[in-house]
């Protein structure tokens, strides 16, 4: 048996402590064209605490194209039988390769299935180096999370989406008999997070490209940074999420250079210009799975930033901690129970609108203690750079009521971040959380005119209009509606008695026309609440929805030169506008609707 060879790497020995970080200096290269078959290494990396352990394997030959178009790849073969019997490990991604003390490049791929053969494939070094060659460690210029998203199969009228993309496959996912080299994936490890919440939403990471393993990461601690060294070999994360709840990526440095570092050996996500929060951390141990084993690991204290999400690794450098989103949900249960959770979470259109919407469900599955039987209010306030507060209040009823009401709010967020006119920086979350009954559902029962005609001499009406709630009383309620000053016989409305859905669509309050973050963010504080029945008097009239904007009664003529099909740009049709608006408040929230059409009589 071949036995593995440690390396310890205390503070003083080998490195020199700096202010946050550490000056290593940069290893002699072993270019690629000297690397043959036969040739004996090792790789460094960490399977438990902080101790960075050696391994060796054996040189079989280069792979051209192996990484794509012009990109070579390295193939070795593992020697030692931990190697043999885990097979290629998530989270080893970036262990530095050496031969005769030389770097050659980042252990990073591996054919997921035959494990007694232990082949793995490397990065070579000089691909990873063009990441520091060719771009900048610093900030991007603009907020990479709200980068312009481009829409396959949209509509020609709209410009939306027709159907959802196809999901990527994760990276790490094989079935028996894949011949194919894959990248050890980089999971995006969650904690506080139960299990029953990580599935909800386990579809969703998986659509944009993330591979998750449930719990391992913990806050990050109140270590020291000198406890976790930015070295190679040693682990460094991606902090995506840090406080009451986590979610970071973990994977192991290759290079380091002063200040500087090179790891993954492939990307995380290959966002490009990046900033990242970038951590140290602690390996708890190695899970040895079938399928793909995976290190379990401990966040330390941030330190830096990855600034560069390249085809072929990241690259980081320690100094000022990017600024994360703070992020606070209060939740109030019925029995009293109450709680406060604080996080700070990563700006990014894939990222923060998934982990807020998880974030609220965890708190109400675990502090609210919800049913079947339930009613939740999710209220809040969303700051974004540049536009007043946007200020929210909305409540569901029975069964997946706050699973519903995240997936609103996370779709909300999605659409004001992937708004594809101008970024949308986020600044801060604040929502409240609170279990006001048990089941409250309302539905419309009855709508009913009080007058046999409607009379343009009497300006207005009355309805009878009638609730009734969840194995309770039914509610009658009398409304007056008025008719404008400028009505006539002969003329057509409509009463529409709605919920805050369909009040809101007639509104034009969810137009999907609405592209900027200014007019998506005056929709979403327009939004009627949903404990309410919503009376709206509708009258025809010709127009059409641009972008925010609304324009109404359009002369027959030029409405129809807009809509003509001679003329594309983004719009809808107008056919009606609220001109007079009433509100029940239920004690829950309300279903239904009915239109009724109405002739003015002199």
């Amino acid at each position: 048996m071949i036995k593995f060879r440690r390396i310890l790497f205390p503070v003083f020995a080998g490195m020199l402590a700096v202010s946050r970080g550490w000056a290593f200096p940069a290893p002699e290269i072993l270019p690629l064209d000297a690397v043959e078959p036969g040739m004996k290494g090792v790789w460094h990396t960490v399977v438990s605490g902080s101790a960075i352990e050696t391994f060796d394997l054996e040189i079989i030959g280069t792979m051209p194209n192996g990484l794509g178009p012009g990109r070579t790849s390295i193939l070795a073969r593992a020697l030692d039988s931990e190697n043999k019997l885990s097979g290629p490990v998530a989270g080893m991604s970036g262990s530095p390769v050496y031969i005769d003390g030389k770097l050659i490049g980042a252990y990073s791929y591996g054919y997921i299935w035959p494990k007694e053969q232990a082949i793995i494939g490397i990065t070579p070094i000089e691909q990873m180096l063009e990441i520091i060659d060719r771009y900048p460690l610093a900030p991007p210029e603009r907020d990479f999370g709200s980068a312009r998203v481009r829409w396959a199969g949209a509509d020609e009228r709209t410009g939306r989406p027709t159907a959802p993309a196809e999901p990527r496959r994760l990276s790490g996912a094989a079935e028996p008999g894949d011949a194919w080299m894959r990248q050890l994936p980089t999971p995006l490890a969650l904690s506080g997070f139960s299990p029953e919440v990580v599935a909800a939403f386990r579809d969703d990471w998986t659509e944009a490209g993330f591979d998750l393993l449930q719990g391992g990461t913990g806050g990050v601690s109140g270590g020291a940074p000198e406890d976790f060294p930015l070295v190679p070999g040693a682990p460094v994360a991606a902090v995506l999420m840090h406080g009451d709840f986590s979610a970071a990526s973990t994977g192991t440095i290759t290079w380091a250079d002063g200040d500087r570092i090179l790891g993954f050996g492939h990307s995380f996500q290959q966002w490009g210009g990046v900033e990242v929060p970038m951590a140290g951390a602690e390996i708890v141990t190695i899970i040895r799975n079938m399928q793909l084993s995976f290190k379990l690991s401990k966040l330390g204290p941030i330190v830096g930033s990855i600034f560069q999400d390249r085809l072929t690794g990241v690259a980081g450098k320690v100094g000022p901690v990017p600024e994360m989103v703070p992020f606070r949900i209060h939740a109030v249960g019925e029995g009293g129970d109450e709680r406060v959770y604080n996080a700070g979470m990563l700006g990014h259109r894939q990222v923060l609108p998934q982990l807020v919407a998880m974030a609220a469900f965890q708190s109400a599955t675990r502090v609210l203690d919800s049913g079947d039987e339930q009613t939740i209010r999710l209220s809040g306030r969303i700051d974004v750079e540049g536009l007043d507060p946007i200020t929210f209040d909305d409540v569901a009823s029975g069964t997946g009521a706050i699973f519903g009401l995240a997936v609103a709010l996370r779709s909300e967020l999605r659409r004001l971040m992937e708004n594809p006119r101008e970024d949308a920086r986020v600044m801060g979350i604040d929502l409240e959380l609170e279990k006001v009954d048990s089941l409250a559902v309302n539905r419309l029962r009855e709508v009913r005119l009080l007058q046999e005609s409607v009379s343009a001499r009497q300006g207005g009406f009355e309805l009878a209009v009638m609730l009734e709630r969840f194995r309770g009383d039914l509610r009658s309620e009398r409304v007056r509606v008025p008719l404008p000053d400028d009505a006539a016989p002969g003329d057509r409305f409509v009463v529409l008695v709605a919920d805050s859905t369909r009040a809101d669509t007639a509104s034009g309050y969810r137009s999907a026309m609405a592209e900027t973050p200014a007019d998506i963010a005056a929709q979403w504080r327009k939004r009627r609440p949903s404990d309410a029945a919503y009376v709206l008097l509708l009258r025809p009239s010709e127009g059409i929805q641009v972008g925010g904007q609304r324009i109404e009664s359009l002369p027959p003529s030029v409405a129809a030169q807009l809509l003509s099909d001679t003329t594309y740009y983004p719009r809808e049709s107008v056919r009606e506008r609220v001109v007079w608006e009433g509100v029940l408040p239920t004690t829950g929230p309300f279903t239904g609707h009915f239109r009724l059409p109405l002739t003015v009589q002199p």
